[in-house]
């Protein structure tokens, strides 16, 4: 196994799973800010 290859394929998961985190708690504060406004 390509340890190169290896380390991006974990940097790559982390970034998505920020990414996935980021865009729901933005979802989430979409849909409880929106009846406020």
């Amino acid at each position: 196994c390509n340890l190169l290859t290896y380390h991006w394929m974990i940097t790559a998961l982390y970034v998505m799973s920020y990414w996935v985190k980021a865009n729901v708690v933005l979802m989430i504060g979409k849909m409880c800010l929106i009846p406020y406004l």
